[in-house]
């Protein structure tokens, strides 16, 4: 990819295994030919342009740019869904919707999976990937390949996740129902406590945030320690799912290097949906 004067994202989806299976038989077998704007290697191939050995056999499906938010992109699911056998694919077979951002400044990118978009994730048995580049090649022409050219390693990055929840109701009563969890009260039905600052909404704010190390820790494993704190209140969360008196979901943010790679995992992305839980990600570049 060329480099990028302005903000842009793309999405894509591959398959992948590695393993020395025929990419072409895989792709008849389960009519993959029938989707659009797709390519295929095979484990050990040399790109045409002869900078990039894949490691793995990849079938790479382009998502059409027009389909620029999550909302949209759960209908090109579908329609992979209806028109190919992929839900007959073994689990052996990784499936995985990436998101490649570019940005010219420092506020970098993030991006969010709505409960729509993580039920058809969670059927395929697919992760996520997002990828954020501050005006530089991004090399994903060639997904699961090697680059013959060597790439410096990243910086450091701080970067945490949190639950939250937000009603009207007191923050007293919210905490009540996860008794056994340590919030912090971020508003009191408006009154932001630190400040004793009234707002003009009167709603109240609940912050759980993950118990692990902000500087070593990426994004996937911040999920993973929140669900275990939230796992025991699986059915709580469920019926204020569909309360709308509440609203709740996990986020998170940081100052991650430039380039960043971070992964939502399958198991993770199926907790989320079980769980009823959005997920939002707000990222910075390290100046």
């Amino acid at each position: 990819m060329s480099q990028q004067q302005s903000y842009s994202e793309y999405f894509y989806f591959t398959i992948t295994q590695d393993s020395e299976q025929d990419v072409q038989q895989i792709i008849e077998q389960y009519h993959f030919d029938r989707m659009c704007g797709y390519e295929a290697w095979n484990k050990g191939q040399i790109s045409d342009d002869g900078t990039h050995q894949f490691q793995q056999m990849c079938i790479r499906f382009d998502i059409d740019p027009n389909l620029n938010n999550t909302e949209q992109i759960q209908h090109w699911f579908t329609y992979l869904e209806t028109s190919t056998n992929i839900l007959q694919l073994p689990a052996s077979f990784h499936r995985t919707l990436h998101l490649v951002t570019h940005d010219r400044n420092t506020q970098g990118a993030g991006f969010h999976l709505n409960i729509d978009l993580l039920r058809e994730l969670s059927e395929l048995n697919a992760r996520f990937h997002l990828y954020g580049y501050l005006d530089q090649d991004d090399g994903h022409d060639y997904p699961y390949a090697k680059p013959i050219a060597t790439i410096e390693e990243s910086r450091p990055c701080s970067e945490y996740a949190y639950f939250c929840i937000w009603s009207k109701l007191p923050a007293k009563e919210l905490q009540q129902l996860f008794p056994e969890l340590t919030f912090e009260v971020g508003f009191d039905q408006g009154l932001k406590l630190e400040t004793k600052q009234q707002l003009k909404h009167r709603n109240s704010l609940l912050k759980l945030c993950s118990r692990l190390n902000r500087e070593t820790v990426k994004l996937n494993e911040h999920i993973s320690d929140l669900l275990e704190q939230l796992q025991p209140y699986q059915s709580t969360l469920q019926q204020l799912f569909f309360n709308p008196q509440y609203s709740l979901g996990i986020s998170a943010t940081g100052y991650v290097e430039n380039p960043h790679h971070r992964l939502a995992s399958t198991s993770n992305i199926q907790q989320l949906f079980t769980l009823g839980l959005s997920l939002d990600v707000d990222y910075y570049f390290i100046e």
